[in-house]
């Protein structure tokens, strides 16, 4: 299940070559390029979309006004896949001169503001409200609240100009989901105490390399998943950076003693880690009053 967009040119502009089109998308950042399609997905943020080249469309839709362009949004996905879809779908319209068209609401989309997310959002609560009804709501979807849904995706989407701020000295973690016991929590991965620009979340996991345990007089490389608040004592006097999206800014030439003894005193995770991909992930107001 998806919501569509379509593309049109605007007044007095001229459609673009199917050649042009695949160029501009191959020279983009996170998309994989065919002969008649784009796929967008970002490894950081986990949001994905796909366009087509389709030259049926004029047949389908009988609208000769409508371009050999249409994306596909998922539904029953958090809200920040329409949030970045709008993003990089407005710098394309805006590149070639198109305006989107929705066949959900049968309207013009103006990409430039938020008119594509509230047709998304519209389109996705109906479906959801549909499948509630008739039962067929995935099992494994999750809920979690918008607010904090919002700030993981702002965080993972600027992680990597971030980075590029800081330098390779200090690590950016991405923000990752997590099953506590049924419940939602937020995680990143921490290795061996190493520099890091470090996200206030509700678990760490320390991954342990040189600060393994000794096994059969060697290092075996596991990992301890911990709760963030055991680790606040210990990074209180680490400068806090940023008001809406703070971060512990950890640097330092080698790692202190207490922070070793961190990763050091704690027991290995055996098995799988519970993490949960963001598209088994909704928002939890939706699916409270869709229900």
């Amino acid at each position: 299940m998806s919501y569509d967009l379509y593309f049109k040119s605007l007044p007095g502009g001229q459609p673009p070559q199917k050649s042009l089109v695949l160029e501009y998308f191959t020279q983009r950042p996170h998309y994989e390029v065919t002969d008649f399609q784009a796929i967008y997905q970002n490894q950081d943020t986990g949001v994905y979309f796909i366009l087509d080249y389709d030259e049926s469309i004029h047949e389908e839709r009988d609208d000769p006004s409508l371009l050999p362009i249409v994306a596909y949004i998922n539904y029953l996905r958090p809200h920040f896949f329409a949030l970045e879809s709008r993003i990089e779908l407005e710098g394309f319209a805006r590149h070639f001169g198109l305006t989107g068209w929705s066949p959900q609401s049968e309207q013009c989309v103006e990409l430039a503001g938020d008119e594509l997310c509230q047709d998304w959002l519209r389109s996705n609560e109906r479906s959801v409200r549909g499948l509630i009804r008739s039962g067929q709501l995935p099992t494994a979807i999750r809920a979690h609240p918008t607010a904090a849904l919002e700030r993981i995706w702002v965080w993972n989407y600027g992680r990597q100009a971030l980075q590029e701020s800081l330098g390779e000295s200090i690590f950016v973690p991405r923000i990752m989901m997590l099953d506590l016991d049924g419940s939602l929590g937020s995680v990143v991965i921490w290795t061996d105490a190493i520099p890091i620009a470090l996200p206030t979340v509700s678990h760490l996991i320390l991954v342990r390399q040189q600060t393994a345990p000794r096994r059969l007089f060697k290092r075996s490389q596991d990992a301890v998943l911990k709760p963030y608040a055991d680790c606040e004592p210990l990074i209180s006097s680490y400068r806090t950076i940023g008001d809406d999206l703070p971060y512990k800014r950890l640097s330092y030439a080698q790692a202190p003693k207490e922070l070793v003894s961190f990763f050091r005193n704690g027991k290995a995770f055996r098995g799988k880690l519970p993490l949960i991909r963001f598209d088994e992930i909704m928002n939890e107001e939706l699916v409270g009053q869709a229900g």
